[in-house]
């Protein structure tokens, strides 16, 4: 109970009852006055609470957006992407589909081309076998060499490790170089049979009709036709020995031009004479 309260009390005459109520009142009164003093500072308190919250809700909701704005635009670039992907598969199954067809195409071809060199593969096996006879009774000039190139060719288009069109061009080019032989006149060092023996001897050829020879001992000597064969023959008398020395000796120091006196009469090669 307040004094002031206590004071008015005494002074004034009341019945007790009458003061009890009063001092009844006077505790409610008091316990109010409290009660609404702590109620003022929570809601206080709940109004600051309240002002954080919604600073932060304003935060987050500005956050939500940024977020939305940024999902919108890698939405949008997905959304390009695909469209670029999808153009790019387009143009991939175009390219495949071309590519199918140039493929068949090219197994067409290809079939046809078998079919030709199935036809073209014993026409050039033939032509090389008629070639290599051709050599073999030729004038005998590294006879083994030529026949092997030969035999090497047909061996490589039976076991179709060249195409018979190749092996075409190839043989022309042989027949060329046989052709430039016949033009042609050079000295070599190849091996000859002489007497029955294996000698290693200068052998100078005059296109493809003469062939003469020199051994290391200063053996002089032509080939003939012997039958189906050929024939190595020393020359033995002073003036075939002496042309030949000379038709050497003028090879030797690579003069191709003159005339020339040779035993068996087989060629004569001009050269300013006598």
């Amino acid at each position: 109970m307040s004094p002031l309260l206590r004071e008015v009390l005494k002074k004034t005459r009341l019945s007790s009852s009458v003061r009890a109520k009063l001092a009844s009142a006077s505790i409610a009164l008091c316990v109010c006055s409290s009660g609404v003093s702590w109620a003022a500072n929570d809601i206080t308190r709940l109004a600051e609470q309240l002002t954080t919250l919604r600073a932060e809700v304003e935060e987050l909701a500005e956050e939500l957006e940024n977020q939305k704005i940024d999902t919108r635009g890698k939405l949008s670039s997905i959304s390009s992407q695909r469209s670029d992907l999808e153009m790019q598969v387009q143009r991939e199954e175009l390219r495949v589909k071309q590519l199918r067809q140039a493929r068949q195409k090219r197994m067409e071809e290809v079939q046809v081309g078998d079919d030709a060199r199935a036809q073209l593969t014993p026409t050039v096996l033939a032509s090389i076998a008629n070639v290599r006879e051709s050599v073999s009774r030729g004038l005998p000039f590294k006879v083994e060499d030529r026949v092997a190139e030969l035999n090497k060719l047909e061996a490589q288009i039976q076991d179709q490790i060249i195409p018979p069109e190749q092996g075409a061009s190839r043989l022309w080019q042989f027949v060329e170089d046989e052709l430039r032989l016949t033009r042609e006149n050079g000295m070599y060092r190849q091996m000859i049979i002489l007497e029955g023996e294996e000698v290693l001897a200068d052998v100078v050829r005059l296109g493809m009709v003469a062939l003469y020879f020199k051994t290391n001992d200063a053996r002089y000597g032509y080939v003939e036709r012997a039958g189906s064969g050929w024939a190595y023959v020393e020359v033995t008398d002073e003036e075939g020995t002496e042309q030949l020395a000379l038709l050497f000796d003028t090879f030797k120091v690579n003069i191709r031009v003159g005339y020339f006196e040779l035993p068996n009469g087989l060629i004569r090669q001009s050269k300013e004479s006598k």
